[in-house]
């Protein structure tokens, strides 16, 4: 499964942003997932032999299932149908799954069409190198994350991100496996937080959350918190590459991202199976 997975995730034609692209890294989350219980799998066989397969991270919070792939080791056609079936018949039916593909991708994407999927837009995915990137601007307000702030980061993430893959209570129960986060407190107040994925034993990394409450934005917090947990990835977890993913309609956010030296990779279609 991690052979075929790295083979066809490494191809634009085959391309599912839900899966790593280096081999260590998928083959730690297929065992994270498969130990953890929080990961579900649908494999087609034929004569013994692995021929595609379609998996999902279940979050039973928010019941959505963050779809990877699916890969097979030939054309789609004759197994997508089957395996998407197959992988929905073990879940509650209103369940939602959602597919981010390369736009590339054009026989998910025909799929996804003939399932009345959802379009939810496209997203740019960025990336930023260590030997690339120019120190910037970090706050003295940093603020490593303690318990006495749980609540507020819960509440401001809920409330700015609702009904996204992964929740509040998601973020803090991860730290520390397979997530870091950095914050800015004023007078005991959370300013705004930013998270990082953190790929364990891999030298790449996401910048999966960055978020300001809403009477500190445009004052510069946003690109403090982003600028500190560059550095932090780069100089205590060791990252060589950070990646981050944006909604194209998000200028604003663009803008910072790029002016930080981020540059984009990829283009991913979102879709929503109800």
């Amino acid at each position: 499964m991690t052979d075929l997975a790295f083979l066809k995730n490494n191809e634009p034609e085959y391309f599912s942003a839900f899966c790593p692209s280096k081999r260590i890294s998928i083959k730690g989350d297929f065992e994270n997932g498969m130990n953890s219980g929080d990961s579900i799998y649908a494999g087609y066989f034929q004569d013994n032999l692995l021929k595609g397969f379609i998996g999902g991270y279940v979050d039973k919070e928010r019941e959505n299932v963050d779809c990877i792939g699916p890969f097979t080791a030939e054309s789609y056609n004759g197994i997508f149908h089957e395996l998407f079936q197959f992988l929905r018949n073990q879940l509650p039916l209103d369940y939602k799954y959602t597919f981010y593909i390369g736009s590339e991708n054009k026989e998910c994407i025909h799929f996804m069409e003939e399932l009345n999927a959802l379009s939810t837009g496209n997203e740019y995915t960025l990336y930023i190198e260590k030997k690339e990137y120019k120190n910037g601007e970090i706050s003295q307000e940093l603020t490593e994350y303690s318990k006495e702030y749980k609540e507020q980061l819960i509440n401001l993430h809920d409330t700015i991100f609702p009904g996204v893959y992964i929740s509040g209570k998601g973020i803090i129960e991860s730290l520390g496996k397979s997530r870091e986060v950095c914050c800015i407190i004023k007078e005991n107040e959370l300013v705004g937080y930013c998270v990082l994925r953190n790929y364990n034993g891999t030298s790449n990394g996401t910048i999966e959350v960055l978020a300001v409450k809403e009477k500190y934005r445009h004052q510069g917090y946003g690109r403090k918190l982003l600028n500190s947990m560059i550095k932090k990835a780069f100089d205590s977890y060791n990252k060589e590459r950070l990646n981050l993913i944006v909604d194209q309609i998000n200028q604003n956010a663009l803008s910072l991202y790029y002016s930080i030296g981020f540059k984009l990779n990829q283009v991913n279609c979102a879709y929503i199976i109800k």
